[in-house]
C-alpha cells in the first residue's frame, strides 16, 4: 500500500475497516476489500486499543499548579496525622458503545474531547476531626462545603482534588475492578435481564439488578489487599505532578 494509503488509513483512528475500505475507495481510489486491510494493519506496528480521552485544557499550566498545590496540602495533613478517606460517586450503563481505535504500535489510541454522597454513611465515621475527606470537582460535589459546615461534619477536613488527576485517586482503580465484575455478573444473568417483569418498567427493573449487584459485588471486590494496591499505583503519578509534568492518560 502506498504511503498515501496509509497516511488515509492513520487519519481517523475510530472507523470500522468497512468504513476505511470506503474512504479509501473514495480519497485515494484505491479499492480494496476490508479483509485486505486487516491482513495490511497486522502486518504493520498498528494495533487495535482502547479509546484514552484526553481532555483539551488538561494538562495547561494553571491545571499544574493546582495539581501541585493539591499535594502538598495532602502531605502535610498526612504529616498532621491524618486518615484519608477517598469519596467519590460512579455509574454504570447496560448500553455499551464503540471504545476501540486503532494506533501505532505503544502508542495509546488517545480521544481528545472538549469541553451522592450520603450523610448517614459519613456519620458512622466518628472523631471527624482526624479525617480527610478527598473529593473531585464533579458537578454532584458542588455543594459538599455547605455539608462540612454542618454541626456533625465542620470538625472534618474536605480536600478538592486537583484538577484532572483521576490517576492520583485510588478509589478510580477500585471502581474499574467493580464495574469489570457488574459487567461479568450482567453476561451471566442476561436473560433475567431482557425478561422485564409484569408490572414494572424496563428502568426500574434494571436499576433493582444493578442495586442489587452493587450490594453483593462490591464488598467482595474492594478488599484491604485491592484498596492497597490502588493507592500504591496512584503513587507513581505523585512525581510527575510535583514536578510540573504532564499527565498521561490511559496509565
Amino acid at each position: 500500500m502506498t504511503a498515501d494509503g496509509v497516511a488515509c488509513l492513520l487519519s481517523e483512528f475510530r472507523l470500522t475497516l468497512r468504513q476505511l475500505a470506503d474512504k479509501l475507495d473514495t480519497q485515494c481510489s484505491i479499492s480494496v476489500c476490508p479483509q485486505t486491510i486487516k491482513n495490511h494493519l497486522d502486518g504493520n506496528p498498528i494495533t487495535m486499543k482502547l479509546f484514552h480521552k484526553e481532555p483539551q485544557y488538561m494538562n495547561t499550566d494553571v491545571n499544574k499548579l493546582k495539581r501541585r498545590g493539591y499535594l502538598i496540602r495532602l502531605q502535610e495533613l498526612q504529616a498532621m496525622g491524618k486518615s484519608i478517606i477517598y469519596m467519590d460517586e460512579t455509574s454504570f450503563n447496560l448500553w455499551s458503545s464503540r471504545t476501540r481505535g486503532r494506533s501505532i504500535r505503544g502508542r495509546l489510541a488517545v480521544k481528545k474531547t472538549f469541553q451522592r454522597v450520603h450523610s448517614k454513611h459519613f456519620a458512622q465515621i466518628r472523631k471527624c476531626e482526624q479525617h480527610v475527606v478527598v473529593l473531585d470537582n464533579s458537578p454532584c460535589h458542588a455543594r459538599t462545603e455547605a455539608v462540612f459546615a454542618e454541626p456533625e461534619f465542620q470538625d472534618a477536613t474536605l480536600l478538592r482534588l486537583g484538577p484532572y488527576l483521576p490517576m492520583i485517586n485510588p478509589i478510580e482503580n477500585v471502581f474499574s475492578a467493580f464495574k469489570s465484575k457488574v459487567k461479568d455478573c450482567t453476561t451471566e444473568h442476561r436473560a433475567q435481564i431482557i425478561a422485564v417483569p409484569q408490572g414494572t418498567t424496563m428502568k426500574a427493573h434494571r436499576q433493582h439488578f444493578l442495586q442489587e449487584a452493587a450490594q453483593t459485588l462490591f464488598p467482595r471486590v474492594a478488599t484491604a489487599q485491592l484498596c492497597a494496591s490502588c493507592y500504591h499505583h496512584a503513587l507513581t503519578f505523585h512525581v510527575k505532578a510535583t514536578d510540573l509534568e504532564d499527565m498521561p492518560v490511559g496509565r
